[in-house]
């Protein structure tokens, strides 16, 4: 490469090699199957660049790669590096089957937002326990915690907030998905309860079990959690 790579991602965490463990020990030497794909783009010399997710679909009989880079302040990207595109198509035209055909897309950013109205200990500091809500849900919500196309679950989350120390129920949670100016253009594809104040899309988690779906090609991201993230509470 001549020019210095940008739009990956920074050394695996323990998330991360969980995941790479789980497909590497079930992995091929060929890419037969889509999870085939997916780790050996995984595999891809660090030299040559990395993307920081990887989402592998079958469509139309092809192979379709979603990528997605993260930006200097370490937030999700769409942008696809030229260079990075090509050595993973040189890459893998070494252990593709002859017939498959690829395509390199980039992949879906799906900016949500959380409105949770809780009950707390009055003999607790409330701003102290909003600050640690609102970091609870920011540290659950990772981007380095989750993988393009993976399920959120929503009563994980509440099990979380409900073990902070000053919690004694939480009575709502709500989730927007946030779209348009400032936020990705990319809506969820899950149902959509109703329309808050401000006219945002606030999702039907009902319908979805409590559980947030990304599609293969889509991951989600809280931009601006001092923003995005508003806790109420009531004191008892």
């Amino acid at each position: 490469n001549t020019t210095p790579s940008f739009s990956g991602k920074d050394m695996p965490n323990e998330h991360e090699l969980r995941y790479y463990i789980k497909y590497h020990n079930a992995a091929q030497e060929r890419c037969v199957t889509v999870k085939d794909y997916i780790d050996r783009i995984l595999l891809l010399p660090p030299k040559y660049g990395t993307p920081f997710r990887v989402g592998v679909s079958e469509e139309n009989n092809k192979i379709v790669i979603y990528l997605l880079g993260v930006d200097n302040n370490k937030q999700l990207s769409t942008l696809l590096p030229v260079t990075l595109v090509e050595n993973i198509r040189d890459y893998l035209s070494e252990y593709k089957m002859l017939g498959d055909f690829i395509e390199i897309k980039s992949g879906k950013i799906i900016n949500v937002g959380f409105d949770v109205e809780a009950i707390i200990d009055k003999n607790y500091n409330s701003k102290d326990v909003i600050n640690t809500i609102i970091k609870k849900i920011e540290d659950y919500m990772d981007i380095n915690r989750h993988m393009m196309g993976e399920e959120i679950y929503i009563g994980d989350l509440l099990k979380e907030i409900g073990k902070i120390d000053g919690v004694i129920n939480v009575i709502s949670i709500k989730v927007k998905n946030l779209y348009g100016e400032g936020y990705s253009s990319s809506r969820i594809s899950q149902p959509i309860k109703e329309k808050d104040d401000n006219n945002v899309d606030i999702i039907d988690l009902e319908a979805s079990d409590w559980v947030l779906y990304n599609d293969g090609d889509t991951m989600m991201e809280i931009k601006q959690p001092d923003k995005d993230i508003i806790v109420k509470v009531k004191l008892r």
